[in-house]
């Protein structure tokens, strides 16, 4: 036993005290422990309750973003990107117009295009307008007829009004070409 000079009820009294005091400072750091620990987490509860509150925007601003079909602006995007795949994938099966452009001007030996205009005239037909001047009469029944011959299953129409003149005629002819 540790030798003091102070009496018994003094000495437990003392130890008492320390207890009390040391239970003190103990519960002291646990509260200022708890308070910084608080503190830390007081920014990420804040950011947790703003992104919450945008989130909670957003679903209002989807939900008022429906247009009166029901469909929401995402939908409808995806509608059109849709109707656009198939509009592509139709003109897949015809014939590419300007190979048809390249076959008509092979044809025209001297004979002057000024125009031409081509349309699908529905799922097996290309309606097209030429427009242009031929240096002589013959050399336009000449072009007329290297279209027919070269362009099977077509029909060329050459108005005979077209023929009145003898030099520098202008000429519109009008060509159906049958898709194969």
């Amino acid at each position: 036993m540790l030798y003091t000079l102070l009496p018994p009820i003094e000495r437990k009294a003392l130890r008492h005290e320390y207890r009390l005091r040391a239970l003190v400072v103990f519960l002291f750091g646990i509260s200022v422990a708890g308070t910084i620990g608080i503190g830390s987490l007081l920014p990420a509860f804040i950011r947790a309750g703003t992104d919450e509150g945008n989130a909670l925007n957003q679903l209002e601003t989807i939900k008022k973003a429906e247009d009166t079909s029901g469909l929401t602006v995402i939908q409808q995007r995806v509608s059109i990107g849709q109707t656009l795949i198939s509009s592509l994938a139709d003109g897949l099966g015809h014939p590419r117009l300007s190979l048809l452009v390249v076959d008509l001007l092979k044809q025209r030996e001297g004979v002057s295009v000024n125009s031409i205009s081509m349309d699908y005239a529905g799922t097996s037909s290309v309606q097209t307008s030429l427009n242009g001047t031929a240096p002589t009469r013959d050399d336009l029944v000449a072009f007329k007829s290297r279209l027919e011959t070269n362009l099977p299953g077509s029909r060329v129409v050459l108005p005979i009004s077209e023929l009145a003149k003898g030099t520098d005629v202008p000429f519109s002819i009008q060509i159906t070409y049958q898709l194969p």
